[in-house]
């Protein structure tokens, strides 16, 4: 089962960096990817997405577009993934390390 952590960004350079850090961190031995939609941060949030998918090329998919707000950002994570498990996470907040793994586990138990 493949899960896709799904991350709306814009103009948050100071917890995005964390945010990321947390979603590779997780336990979950299954296939699983980022996907990140940056909104058109005009800060270093752009840079530092553009740092983590050279880092993390097979793990993490950045897409950059024009300001449109949360729900714009929010819809084109949802357009963009192609995975059974979706989990949102805000660019300000983290995931647990068993997170995704205890997810997934509830799937598959449904």
């Amino acid at each position: 089962m493949k899960a896709t952590i799904m991350i709306p960004v814009y103009n948050d350079k100071r917890f995005f960096q964390s945010s990321l850090e947390s979603a590779l961190a997780q336990t979950y031995k299954g296939d699983y990817e980022i996907l990140v939609v940056n909104d058109g941060s005009t800060d270093k949030t752009k840079e530092i997405l553009e740092d983590f998918e050279k880092q993390f090329p097979d793990q993490i998919h950045g897409i950059n577009q024009i300001h449109g707000g949360g729900g714009t950002a929010r819809n084109r994570l949802l357009e963009e993934s192609r995975s059974e498990v979706l989990v949102g996470l805000d660019s300000d907040d983290l995931l647990h390390e068993e997170a995704l793994t205890h997810i997934v586990n509830i799937f598959e138990e449904d």
